[in-house]
């Protein structure tokens, strides 16, 4: 009988997550009620059995860009889904028709300058997001997203040569892109709906100068490379010891 309830259990959880998530190019990512401003943000997954939702919480100061991958992606029926149920002006929803062989489609944008990143963060003008990042270790950085716009803004990122994430206003990002001819666009996040996201869980450890930072980020279910740890407060504890 314990048995039949324990894997009963099982199943429901095994449910529920499958609804609160979207797979994309052998990636599983969140979706919710509440989703990212953007990509590069920092925030909270929350996650009951009836509710999941992003709480973001703080955007980090890049004073330098960060280099972006787009990619193109056929909407589904299951994708589809996702995307109707995250677009509040259901107005200028893009349509979608499973029959059809031409399907509209979507964006996925993918952090791919993780140097820059934890350079950024370790500048003076991210200081109070590290230590609030000591201090709530369950909290991750967005570092994919799928989302929706206009056709004419995703031929746009398509035909860039080159796509950033940029700080363009006080705690507000857009995509800069540059074409061949290097002339740069701005594109604003508002402009989309963001539908999915991966996240990415901070790996804290010691460095040559004997002060605990921030060594990497990895996807949220993957483990820190040895000598560091998801938790500050563990790499702390482990060195001291270390140390005795």
């Amino acid at each position: 009988m314990q048995k039949a309830i324990i894997k009963a259990l099982w199943l429901i959880i095994i449910v529920c997550t499958s609804c609160k998530s979207l797979v994309v190019h052998k990636k599983t990512l969140h979706t919710g009620e509440t989703m990212p401003v953007a990509i590069g943000v920092i925030g909270v997954q929350e996650n009951t059995i009836k509710r999941s939702y992003f709480k973001n919480v703080t955007l980090p100061v890049y004073e330098q860009p960060i280099r972006i991958n787009a990619s193109l992606i056929d909407f589904t029926s299951k994708s589809y889904k996702k995307y109707y149920q995250a677009v509040k002006n259901k107005e200028k929803i893009v349509r979608f028709v499973d029959t059809l062989k031409k399907k509209p489609q979507y964006i996925k944008l993918e952090i791919i300058d993780n140097v820059s990143i934890l350079t950024a963060l370790e500048g003076k003008e991210n200081k109070k997001t590290i230590e609030y990042l000591k201090s709530q270790p369950d909290s991750r950085m967005v570092t994919t997203i799928v989302m929706s716009l206009p056709p004419e803004d995703l031929q746009k990122i398509i035909t860039a040569e080159t796509i950033f994430l940029k700080n363009t206003n006080y705690k507000q990002y857009s995509l800069s892109l540059q074409g061949k001819d290097e002339k740069k666009q701005q594109l604003s996040f508002s402009r989309g709906t963001i539908f999915g996201y991966e996240l990415s869980s901070f790996c804290w450890g010691e460095n040559n100068r004997n002060r605990i930072t921030i060594f990497d980020f990895v996807s949220e279910n993957e483990r820190c490379s040895k000598g560091t740890y998801k938790k500050a407060e563990k790499a702390v504890k482990k060195i001291n010891y270390l140390k005795l």
